[in-house]
């Protein structure tokens, strides 16, 4: 069985840089409803707390069928389906940004997951998961 692309793999890490380095203002979404600059900023703030410097708490729905569906997606390893439900404070409606400093603080944060450290965070719907 082949593993599931992770941002902890340096190689998958390095293709998404050079991906973040070629998006431009104009750039147009494959699917969802934000632009470039809001995609990025959402990005940004999934990995804070990706990375414990924002804290969740599990969700009802997710105590309840989180670790199912975690084993479900893990074993399938297939992408997340398009227009999943995120979380209200991911969901980034203003329209301004500095897109060229949001993509740097979202290179800077990739760059993190390459440090050898505990990786251990509460998905609000998965529950607690560590970089395993």
């Amino acid at each position: 069985m082949s593993m599931m692309k992770s941002v902890l793999n340096e190689e998958i890490r390095t293709g998404l840089i050079k991906r973040i380095n070629l998006l431009r203002d104009d750039s147009k979404p494959k699917w969802g409803k934000m632009n470039v600059d809001q995609m990025i900023r959402h990005c940004i703030l999934w990995n804070e707390l990706s990375l414990g410097r924002i804290q969740s708490k599990q969700t009802f729905l997710g105590i309840l069928f989180g670790k199912l569906a975690l084993r479900r997606l893990l074993k399938d390893e297939k992408p997340v389906p398009q227009n999943m439900p995120t979380l209200s404070f991911l969901i980034i409606k203003d329209h301004t940004g500095d897109l060229e400093s949001n993509k740097q603080k979202l290179i800077e944060q990739l760059n993190e997951y390459g440090q050898p450290d505990n990786y251990s965070i509460v998905h609000p719907f998965f529950g607690k998961m560590d970089k395993d």
